[in-house]
């Protein structure tokens, strides 16, 4: 049997400049290493995998807490590998009472004495924040202003968040997941294309300690179903609708109707959609072309024409309203809360 390379018969979209390759980090890991080409890069990473991931890890300075002493081990064949092990009886760095983590494996002069763990706390394979990684230790004067997420959509509209406004933004989201009663160890579905809420999602998700379950956008209800109740799924981000090949998808009655053959899942996040404003938008305070002639058609309405023309209005806004609750009752709203919505409008337009 022989691999097939499907690209290599397709166009190629984009060739980088010399000065974007001298500057790649992919450049640079290929100097690290020693190798020259992309084939040599390959070869070593399924030649020496061990390697090739301490390699990765020592360019991306990846830090484990606690450590491991065994990268990969093989022993029980390769296709059970057991990655990052240590020794559950080695003592381990924790908090002290200020709040910082401290190495006390050898430190006598340290406030507590290191002691080995009792089994419900022993570790048997390293540890990794990864929102430490990406995220804490970029906090520094020098990182913090610079761009984390640079994104671009179908439609042009693009999004930069720094290091300092990703942290934000995920340390709002995890303080929403919390707040819902979200926690360690609970399982998050995020059903949403690629955009910068997405990583936010994502990140927030692992920093309460939760389980994040990404689920194609383009998945069907059973589908998402199904991968949900797998992992007893607590929660669910979603959004509107989004722009794939041109075309607007729209996930959210999927996923809201998925969220219903869930038992175990009691909250849907959703997210706003991320679409650029039509290039006819209007600025805050500015009336369209439509309303300007409306406006002046009305002065020019006699006394009957004007009352005829409110009862049409009001008929029109009634009929945008019930369609409107019949679409959150598609979407998996309670008729409680429909009912609640129906009486917090109903006082608005009367003025109570």
């Amino acid at each position: 049997m022989h691999d097939t390379n499907l690209l290599e018969d397709q166009p190629i979209a984009w060739t980088p400049s010399p000065e974007v390759i001298e500057r790649a980090q992919l450049t640079k890991f290929m100097r690290q290493v020693g190798v020259s080409t992309w084939d040599e890069l390959y070869e070593f990473s399924i030649r020496d995998v061990e390697r090739f991931t301490e390699e990765v890890l020592k360019f991306l300075d990846i830090k484990f807490d606690p450590p491991y002493e065994s990268l990969l081990d093989t022993s029980n064949g390769i296709e059970f590998p057991a990655w990052f092990g240590r020794n559950a009886d080695t003592p381990f760095r924790f908090l002290n009472p200020e709040g910082s983590l401290r190495d006390v494996s050898d430190a006598p002069q340290a406030p507590f004495p290191p002691q080995d763990a009792d089994k419900s706390v022993r570790v048997p394979t390293a540890g990794l924040n990864i929102t430490e990684m990406c995220l804490d230790r970029w906090q520094a004067d020098e990182m913090k202003d610079q761009p984390a997420v640079i994104w671009e959509g179908e439609d042009g509209l693009d999004t930069t968040l720094s290091y300092a406004q990703l942290l934000g933004e995920v340390t709002k989201c995890a303080e929403g997941m919390r707040a819902r009663g979200l926690g360690k160890a609970d399982a998050i579905g995020i059903h949403m294309p690629m955009m910068p809420e997405t990583v936010i999602a994502l990140l927030a998700i692992n920093r309460i300690g939760g389980i994040a379950v990404p689920v194609f956008s383009g998945y069907g209800t059973e589908a998402i179903a199904s991968r949900m109740n797998a992992v007893r799924a607590k929660a669910l981000f979603t959004c509107p609708n989004f722009t794939r090949r041109g075309k607007q998808t729209q996930p959210t009655p999927v996923g809201f109707e998925a969220a219903g053959k869930c038992p175990a899942l009691k909250t849907v996040f959703l997210v706003p959609a991320k679409l650029k404003p039509p290039p006819h938008a209007l600025k805050p305070g500015e009336l369209s072309e439509d309303a300007r002639k409306l406006i002046e058609a009305y002065k020019a309405m006699s006394d009957e024409e004007r009352v005829e023309f409110q009862r049409n209005q009001e008929a029109e806004s009634n009929r945008q309203r019930e369609e409107a609750f019949s679409r959150l009752k598609e979407l998996g709203a309670s008729e409680e809360k429909i009912a609640e919505i129906r009486q917090q409008m109903e006082t608005q337009s009367s003025g109570i």
